[in-house]
């Protein structure tokens, strides 16, 4: 790969004729057998993921790689930067909010903070 441009077009978003590594368990098609493997873990079950948060009893991931992902977006000093303006959790950064608003809140954009 030349750029990182050309990487992303081959990983997100490959032909269709490089589509050939299908999920067992849903429609989903990768064109890269490590993304496949990224993607299984979504089909986990809770019980069976082996990476729990010691700050969160009831979070469980299915690598250490999430796991640590979850520490910095949840548990970090930074993760006050970015406020839910509807129930005042904080995170690290913007994607991180916007997936919470809209897993908890059914939002399509997360809600400002209002003083």
């Amino acid at each position: 790969y030349h750029t990182a441009y050309w990487r992303h077009l081959t990983t997100v978003h490959p032909k269709k004729e490089k589509l050939k590594h299908s999920c067992p368990h849903c429609s989903k098609v990768f064109s890269l057998k490590f993304k496949l493997d990224i993607h299984l873990q979504s089909h986990m079950n809770h019980t069976d993921k082996k990476y729990s948060c010691d700050e969160c009893p009831d979070k469980r991931f299915a690598s250490d790689e999430k796991l640590k992902n979850h520490k910095r977006n949840v548990h970090s000093k930074l993760a006050a930067s970015h406020l839910c303006g509807e129930c005042g959790a904080s995170y690290s950064n913007y994607p991180a909010l916007y997936q919470h608003s809209k897993r908890s809140h059914n939002h399509s954009s997360p809600q400002a903070v209002s003083d």
